[in-house]
């Protein structure tokens, strides 16, 4: 669409379609992919009631925010469960993917980058955190971000 009038429109307007794509392709499950993440958070609470697990507690609350996409609450739920045990990688590719998720493509490639540093090298969450950094890493936000050596 060439508008005279204002010729970079459709330019910016283009970024708006390729978001909405893009949500579309995360959420074409159907929903079923937020239903399983919610049983899972109740499933999780429950134990977490029974132990009392402060840090476990945040995580799970951290998930909970997640599958009802509150991502800004579940970044915050799960930066304090970093706070009380800051060697976990799981809670620093869950702040990862709710950053994601929210569109902060570049501390959710920090993020990945930290769970990745604190697993065995070599193993499936380090190749699963690896992925997700360099997926972000590969975003255009992040263009000018320094890149670890691959």
């Amino acid at each position: 669409v060439n508008c005279p009038g204002n010729p970079g429109a459709w330019k910016r307007h283009a970024v708006h379609h390729k978001a909405v794509k893009f949500h579309r392709k995360m959420t074409e499950d159907g929903g079923t992919g937020k239903q399983q993440e919610r049983k899972l958070a109740e499933v999780a609470a429950r134990m977490i009631a029974r132990t009392g697990d402060a840090y476990q507690k945040l995580m799970v609350e951290g998930m909970r925010y997640g599958s009802q996409e509150d991502y800004r609450r579940a970044a915050r739920s799960i930066r304090e469960a970093i706070a009380l045990k800051p060697d976990q990688p799981e809670a620093y590719r869950g702040l990862g993917a709710a950053l994601a998720n929210s569109g902060h493509h570049v501390e959710a490639a920090q993020r990945f980058l930290e769970a990745k540093e604190r697993n065995s090298v070599g193993s499936e969450r380090w190749a699963q955190a690896s992925a997700a950094a360099f997926n972000m890493l590969a975003q255009e936000e992040c263009g000018e971000v320094a890149k670890p050596e691959w």
